[in-house]
């Protein structure tokens, strides 16, 4: 038989051949989203700060103006009135009517500094403590303190006396200070009245009350009060307290010289002036003695000396040019006598 056919040997199919590796596509990025630019927010309403300022020229038909409304003690139901053109003085006087121009110049009786001032202390410096001086909550004296510290509640008074002023009667203001009582109510032809133009005599911020009551408790920081002040105040007037207050301030009495009593008035008693000596200062002769005692007629010619002052008594005792003593004689009125003792030369 023929041989049988040999089997064909079996190979596994060939491996496909891998496919060349393609990268995926890179995404393209997303487009940027455009800015969107912020909607503008309107600006706040800035408030418009009051006009506070008074029309000087506004006054009512029976003569009411801003300055007289503002001096009322009822101020606020003047507001309402009007002028000829209709204009209320609430609109024209604003620093009086309007409650956002209306300061509070009230101090507050309470606040106290953390060094113990009060208001009333803050007003002998305020220009120095206003600032400066606060309270143990913070508080300045600037707040607590407004009619000290604060320029619109500071009122200036003018104390200056109108040097031309005369009233009806011809009396000008220093005669109005010599009885304020009666002539402040005078006016002059033009009706100012010398309570106006004589402020020195007639108003009485302007009319200075001298307070010379020493303050019993106070004492330096050295110890001292007020009646050891006294007793050296050219030294101790310069002292201070632990608080700043000086002896001066605290003891007017012994310091301010304003204070001290007058002296009492004792009158000049005339004393009568003597008339002018009309007497003449006597020349003296002075003789020499030649020879005994017992010779007295022989006399050498004299030498005359002139006193330096007038006799006062009868005798006077000059010096001699030897050093001795002559007594001369000024009772009469002739030419003295010289008397020559111990015979010696004088």
């Amino acid at each position: 038989p023929p041989p049988a056919p040999k089997p064909e040997p079996i190979f596994p199919p060939p491996a496909p051949k891998p496919e060349p590796f393609v990268p995926p596509p890179v995404p393209e990025p997303a487009p940027k989203p455009e800015p969107v630019p912020p909607v503008p927010t309107p600006p706040a309403p800035v408030p418009t700060p009051p006009t506070c300022e008074d029309d000087a020229d506004w006054a009512t038909d029976s003569g009411d103006t801003c300055a007289s409304i503002g001096s009322a003690e009822d101020s606020a139901s003047l507001c309402a009135l009007q002028d000829s053109t209709g204009v209320t003085a609430s609109d024209a006087c604003p620093a009086v009517c309007k409650d956002e121009c209306i300061v509070n110049c009230d101090n507050d009786g309470d606040w106290v500094s953390t060094s113990g001032l009060d208001c009333e202390a803050v007003a002998e410096d305020s220009s120095g403590l206003c600032d400066i001086a606060v309270n143990d909550a913070g508080v300045s004296a600037s707040e607590a303190c407004p009619a000290v510290c604060k320029d619109e509640c500071i009122v200036t008074v003018n104390c200056d006396n109108d040097e031309d002023w005369s009233s009806t009667t011809g009396a000008d203001c220093d005669a109005v200070a010599s009885d304020p009582d009666t002539l402040c109510s005078e006016v002059d032809s033009a009706g100012v009245s010398a309570t106006d133009a004589c402020p020195a005599s007639c108003n009485e911020e302007c009319i200075v009350t001298l307070n010379c009551d020493n303050d019993e408790d106070w004492s330096s920081t050295t110890g001292n009060n007020c009646a050891a002040v006294a007793e050296d105040p050219k030294m101790l007037c310069m002292e201070m307290n632990s608080d700043g207050e000086s002896a001066s301030d605290a003891c007017p009495a012994s310091c301010n010289v304003e204070c001290f009593p007058e002296p009492p008035f004792v009158p000049l008693i005339p004393v009568p002036v003597p008339s002018p000596s009309t007497t003449t200062k006597p020349s003296v002769s002075v003789t020499e003695t030649v020879g005994t005692p017992e010779n007295k007629d022989t006399l050498s010619p004299t030498r005359a000396f002139l006193l330096s002052t007038p006799l006062p008594t009868e005798f006077v005792t000059i010096a001699g040019s030897e050093g001795g003593t002559i007594t001369v004689s000024t009772e009469t009125t002739g030419p003295p006598t010289v008397e020559v003792r111990d015979g010696e030369r004088r």
